[in-house]
């Protein structure tokens, strides 16, 4: 009788551990089958409950409403709700959490992390959910996690805005509005001057001087005295290598175009004791950090022919002719030379003053510190023969930049001397002219808002 050999016996033991490291590989491959498949599965309804309670968190924020309240509704419709909790956020904002055994949802307004934390535009809707394991609990014991996020956004829009009615002043390098002042009320005794936009007067024009060239309207409620076969009108605003071309002696009669009443001096002036109550142009330079400087009544020797002298303030260089960035007020004059060291010296300022305003010196650049606004006089003389034939603002001097409004309402604005570039408009009560080789550049300060067409609310998802 044959024995039973041992080398057999071992084979045996070894096909039963192969066996079994055979079905615990089958089982491993089936539970990643059924309970991936399943996690794949919860994943695209979790994806799918996260955006769609993204998109109502987002509608509701653009219809004014709660967005985490939409959002956790939302979420409940698509099967994952366990209202239990509801907290702020460390933003304050409300955070709609709800958990339980197998869900937790979290909506944050607005996101506390990633690209658009803090922005009330978005709101992240976050979904976790458990799935307990089967087959797979061979090789993993712990439930499967699945977790969706998504932000979305309420794009607010924009309101429309009607296109404004043409502004009868956004064409107009010197406007002057006097009706009372006959041929003061422009006058131009000066030479060699190129205006780069129009003229208006509410009375007569008078043009005395040589060699003016405007190019753009001319407009008079009376007449207009060309005196020299020199000065030329250029109807469309451009230059020619043909003098004559676009070339008119005439101008245009038009009804009277009121003053506008830009500014008024308490919007510059400071209130002390009580500065709850400055001027909102102080303020704004208080707010600014810049120069604030301010000639009061008594310094001003309780006179309106007092002045505030810039040299005499500390607030010019007068090494390099530089003035200190700000707003410059006095209740009387104000007086300014400032003659620079090289043609890059710049101040950017404002002045204003209920008396005049007189600025002289040489190779200076001044450009408007506020609101396009170079230097403002509230002054207007009494007397109706002073009104039509002294300065309120002055400018003099050569070779000077100038960038921003010259605003007198209610008298005289004088241009004198020579060689200097004015990047602006002047409007003032009368307006003369008797400087040479000057160059106006007018500059639309008022131009009428443009339409803009209104766009609604719009929401979606962005990440």
């Amino acid at each position: 009788m044959k024995k039973p050999s041992i080398h057999n016996t071992k084979e045996r033991g070894q096909a039963i551990v192969l066996v079994a490291i055979t079905m615990v590989i089958m089982l491993a491959f089936t539970g990643l089958a059924i309970d991936g498949g399943g996690a794949f599965l919860l994943y695209r309804d979790v994806q799918n409950a996260t955006d769609s309670a993204a998109l109502s968190a987002a509608f509701a924020l653009c219809s004014e409403g709660d967005p985490v309240s939409a959002g956790l509704r939302s979420a409940a419709i698509n099967g994952f709700e366990d209202p239990s909790n509801s907290s702020p956020n460390s933003q304050g904002a409300p955070v709609g959490s709800t958990t339980g055994t197998d869900v937790r949802v979290t909506i944050n307004h607005p996101p506390v992390d990633g690209p658009y934390a803090g922005d009330d535009q978005f709101v992240t809707v976050e979904i976790e959910s458990t799935k307990p394991s089967y087959f797979i609990q061979v090789v993993y014991d712990g439930p499967l996690v699945i977790n969706a996020r998504t932000t979305s956004q309420c794009d607010p829009g924009v309101e429309g805005v009607e296109a404004a009615p043409p502004n009868p002043l956004d064409k107009y390098a010197i406007f002057v509005g006097s009706e009372t002042c006959g041929d003061k009320t422009i006058d131009n005794s000066g030479s060699n001057t190129e205006i780069w936009g129009g003229l208006h007067s509410n009375f007569n024009q008078d043009w005395g001087g040589n060699d003016l060239d405007v190019y753009g309207p001319v407009t008079s409620v009376g007449r207009l005295n060309n005196g020299d076969s020199s000065n030329r009108i250029y109807e469309f605003e451009e230059r020619s290598s043909d003098p004559d071309r676009n070339r008119s002696s005439a101008q245009n009669r038009v009804a009277p175009i009121p003053m506008p009443q830009l500014y008024t001096m308490d919007d510059f002036r400071p209130n002390y004791p009580d500065p709850s109550n400055h001027g909102s142009v102080w303020q704004a330079a208080l707010d600014a950090g810049v120069v604030a400087e301010y000639h009061s009544w008594a310094e001003c020797g309780r006179s309106i022919d007092g002045k505030m002298v810039i040299k005499d303030t500390g607030r010019l260089n007068e090494s390099t002719g530089q003035i200190q960035t700000g707003l410059y007020v006095s209740e009387c004059g104000i007086e300014v030379s400032a003659s620079a060291s090289n043609s890059g010296i710049t101040s950017r300022i404002t002045f204003v003053a209920a008396g005049e305003i007189s600025i002289s010196g040489s190779d200076h650049t001044m450009i408007a510190w506020w609101d396009n606004l170079l230097v403002y006089s509230d002054y207007g003389y009494r007397n109706s023969g002073d009104i039509c034939s002294k300065f309120v603002m002055k400018v003099e001097g050569s070779n000077q930049q100038f960038t921003g409004l010259f605003y007198a309402p209610n008298g005289m604005i004088e241009m004198a001397g020579s060689n200097s570039v004015f990047t602006g408009a002047f409007i003032g009560n009368t307006f003369r002219l008797n400087g040479s080789n000057h160059i106006i550049n007018f500059d639309a300060f008022f131009s009428a808002p443009q339409p803009v067409d209104p766009e609604p609310p719009r929401f979606g998802l962005t990440e």
